[in-house]
This record gives structure tokens, sequence and C-alpha cells, in this order.
């Protein structure tokens, strides 16, 4: 299971909100996919047993998504350690409580627009956190 968050960035590129709402959506839509969330849970309950096998899943999962939402709020693609603080804020709080009632198997009606409510939140806390240079 493979997605396209956003275009790799190879060159030096401003910071463009849609690019990290795009990166959300796509990123909040292939983690709600059936078999990403049963993955998720077997992660969860057996991690502890596998430890490689959760460090694999740690690295190829949420750390991917912060390192790239972070590349995009700096100058150059380079994330800086305010940066990827920054995007680690943003991926919380764009999976927020929709993701917690997906992973325990709750469906309500209107989970689409709460992720979509969440993503904008986020976004807007990863610009108010932004200081100009």
């Amino acid at each position: 299971m493979q997605i396209e968050l956003i275009p790799v960035l190879d060159e030096p590129t401003d910071f463009d909100a849609p690019d990290i709402d795009r990166a959300h959506g796509n990123f909040t839509t292939a983690l709600l996919e059936p078999d990403a969330l049963a993955l998720y849970r077997l992660i969860v309950a057996d991690g502890w047993r596998f430890p490689a096998l959760s460090t694999v899943f740690d690295m190829s999962g949420m750390r991917v998504i912060r390192r790239r939402i972070a590349a995009l709020l700096e100058p150059g693609a380079v994330p800086s350690n305010e940066s990827l603080t920054i995007a680690g804020g943003i991926v919380a709080l764009a999976l927020g409580d929709a993701y917690q009632r997906a992973i325990m198997g709750i469906v309500e009606e209107g989970d689409a627009e709460v992720f979509e409510h969440q993503i904008e939140a986020a976004i807007a806390y990863g610009l108010s956190r932004l200081t100009p240079s």
C-alpha cells in the first residue's frame, strides 16, 4: 500500500498551504482504508513482541508525513527541529478524535467532514506557529 502524499521536493520551494492540505487529505484517506486500520491495530496489539516491526512501521508512516510537512514549512525543504515539531503538531491535530474512533471501529455519520475540519484547524495551528525568518 503506497500513497503519493505530496510531490517530492527536488528544488527549494515556498511553503504552500494547499500542499499540506492535499498531503493530509491523501494520508488520512489512506489511513482509513480497512487494510490500513487492520494493520495499525495489529501493530499496536503485537508490536511489543516485534519491536523491529514496530520501528519499521513508525519509520514508514507518521514519521514520513511529518518530515514531508516539515520540509514544506522550511525554505530549501530542509526540516529543522522547529519545523519537525510544528509538523508533528499538525499531524496529531489533523488525525484527532475521528481517527481514534476509526481505529476502534466506530463509524459515525459526518466523519469525513470531521476530518476536513480537523485538517483545516491543524493547518491553521501550523501557520500560527511559523515565525518570520
